[in-house]
């Protein structure tokens, strides 16, 4: 599987896109059905806009261990 941003980029990634890991990828693939993109679920990115900014945190911190996981795959 193809991740588009690793670690050396994603700190690039979420200062053009503070609101949104989004990168207009949107290809859901893998065991754990994450984005190929930016690494959330489905379910997260279509809470994303309500969620609180704590869970949104939590995410953001998990995303480079998902982009490392879909990268292996």
């Amino acid at each position: 599987m193809q991740a588009y941003f690793n670690q050396e980029n994603l700190g690039q990634v979420f200062m053009k896109r503070s609101k949104s890991p989004c990168i207009d990828v949107c290809k859901f693939s893998g065991q754990n059905n994450w984005c190929l993109g930016c690494g959330r679920t489905r379910q997260e990115c279509q809470q994303w806009r309500s969620m609180k900014p704590y869970a949104r945190n939590i995410i953001l911190k998990e995303l480079p261990k998902r982009m490392a996981k879909l990268k292996n795959e």
